[in-house]
């Protein structure tokens, strides 16, 4: 279950946001859509965790 749930969060980090964020405007007045907050936020998360060295051996956790 553990690494399933791992596998899939580090091909996807943001898959649980997807369909939960709406519409809304920012602080220069533009208005953004749920899905492009969306694409923000699976960016970042996903350069995140290109820079992680730090990545377990998810095959030795037993």
């Amino acid at each position: 279950m553990f690494k399933k749930k791992f596998k899939e969060y580090r091909g996807n980090p943001a898959a649980d946001l997807m369909g939960s964020i709406p519409d809304q405007t920012d602080r220069n007045g533009s208005m953004k859509t749920g899905t492009e907050i969306w694409l923000e936020i699976f960016k970042k998360e996903k350069d995140k965790l290109k820079k992680d060295y730090n990545l377990l051996e998810i095959d030795l956790l037993k």
